[in-house]
């Protein structure tokens, strides 16, 4: 019952001493290396799509903030200049030129009556 390495290599079909293996390469072996292939492509561009559309967000979301916080500062400095320019108005005005010059210089303006032709100045 005792059977040659040679026979044994060929019931089984395992490569004894000189013999080589000589199998012929099936196709499912080269288009399964393809789709390996493939799929490794798309997993690693969609990776790159998924975290390049979230950096855009958050580059999109930091420049919206940002022209918010220009748009209210711009507000709030139109109001202080409208409030800066109406006490320019008031503070250029005629009467309120006269009324400070009578109460801190004591300079009056010339009645309409006389013809003097100048200020009126009292000293106390």
């Amino acid at each position: 019952m005792q059977t040659s390495v040679h026979g044994y290599s060929k019931k089984h079909g395992f490569p004894v001493g000189s013999q080589k293996v000589r199998g012929k390469r099936s196709d499912k072996s080269g288009r399964l290396w393809l789709w390996k292939l493939v799929g490794t492509v798309i997993t690693l561009a969609m990776i790159c799509g998924v975290t390049g559309t979230f950096l855009m967000g958050l580059k999109i979301r930091d420049g919206l903030d940002e022209l918010i916080s220009s748009q209210q500062t711009g507000t709030d400095i139109k109001k202080v200049n409208q409030k800066l320019y109406s006490e320019k108005k008031i503070l250029t005005s005629k009467e309120y030129v006269e009324a400070l010059a009578a109460v801190r210089l004591g300079l009056y303006a010339p009645s309409a009556g006389k013809q003097s032709g100048g200020m009126k100045v009292v000293r106390p």
